[in-house]
């Protein structure tokens, strides 16, 4: 089930770096820059788009036992 979710962020380019960063050390792909792009890993797949300091995070697939709040939580974490 596809779902989506906003976050406010500062320095975009020091952020999705450090999200790349994260992604990797928990084996998920990651393509992107500071406007956008895509990731998958852990049976979750989705993409991002970054518009002004605001990053809408969309989520295409998920495992189904994961919640939908965690996915968002550790994005949020990620983004931290």
């Amino acid at each position: 089930m596809a779902f989506q979710f906003l976050m406010q962020i500062n320095d975009v380019a020091k952020k999705i770096q450090h999200v790349k960063e994260k992604m990797a050390e928990h084996s998920m792909l990651f393509e992107g820059n500071e406007s956008g792009g895509k990731f998958k890993g852990a049976g979750i797949e989705g993409s991002y788009v970054v518009q002004n300091n605001e990053v809408k995070v969309f989520i295409d697939k998920k495992p189904f036992i994961i919640p939908e709040s965690l996915i968002e939580k550790k994005f949020k974490d990620y983004f931290a």
